[in-house]
């Protein structure tokens, strides 16, 4: 449909991988010196990035939305006062919410269940 529109998809798609590669480079060099290099960098950020997108429901984006509030509130606070259970207190957040409800905050049905 883009392409009866007279776009170039080729074109538009590099644009795309283009601006997403330089997002993430800009991030990287944004948080290298708050988190240091390091072998291992990437996995304090994909872990809690996983998370978020479960606890808020796969697809979802005011989900992930809500779902990052949440997180951030309850690392914040539990920070402030158990500081030992900052990063556990969002892993009993997502054992919660899915124990209640398996497909997140903001997950629809699938076509497969009744």
């Amino acid at each position: 449909m883009v392409r009866a529109l007279g776009y170039d998809l080729a074109k538009l798609r590099m644009l795309v991988f283009g601006l997403g590669a330089g997002l993430a480079a800009l991030a990287g060099i944004a948080m290298a010196p708050i988190w240091g290099l390091r072998p291992h960098v990437g996995v304090d950020v994909v872990m809690p990035a996983f998370l978020i997108i479960v606890l808020g429901g796969v697809g979802s984006f005011w989900g992930a939305v809500v779902a990052a509030i949440l997180v951030g509130l309850s690392v914040g606070i539990t920070g402030a006062y158990a500081s030992a259970w900052s990063m556990m207190s969002m892993y009993i957040l997502l054992i919660l919410v899915v124990g209640f409800r398996a497909r997140g905050l903001f997950g629809k049905k699938s076509a497969l269940e009744n």
